[in-house]
């Protein structure tokens, strides 16, 4: 499956494409050739709930804003602890903000980058617009 995923990003990516997978899939980032988007490479990372994952998916959060991945390949986690699966509905806000699926197998689900230009910064998702003051 993860060889699957790899190919199908070597045959469609650019050189300024980046690749952010929400699972631990070490072989997808090696065989695809892509660069990591951020320096937390998979949702593996948060399974520390707690301060430690909040300050990693707002690194995450941040660094998507700034300069969204042109490639996401999403997994839902089994079982996630509830922080996890939070984290997992903001990443689908994210996707929905931006991408479109391109690719699916058994596992996982490519989405490709249909938003502005990389380096400027999408809308926000819903739950992270700014308050009106009221």
């Amino acid at each position: 499956s993860q060889s699957r995923i790899a190919e199908y990003l070597q045959r469609h990516h650019t050189a300024a494409d980046t690749l952010f997978v929400w699972e631990y899939a070490p072989l997808i980032y090696q065989a695809s050739g892509l660069r990591n988007a951020f320096r937390i490479t998979s949702a593996v990372n948060l399974r520390d709930s707690g301060p430690v994952g909040e300050r990693l998916f707002a690194e995450i959060s941040r660094q998507w804003r700034a300069s969204p991945p042109g490639f996401v390949v999403f997994s839902k986690l089994e079982s996630p602890p509830p922080a996890v699966a939070e984290y997992e509905r903001q990443v689908l806000d994210f996707l929905a903000a931006g991408y479109s699926p391109v690719y699916y197998d058994d596992r996982y689900a490519v989405y490709r980058w249909q938003g502005t230009p990389a380096g400027t910064r999408p809308d926000p998702p819903p739950h992270e617009q700014p308050s009106s003051g009221k």
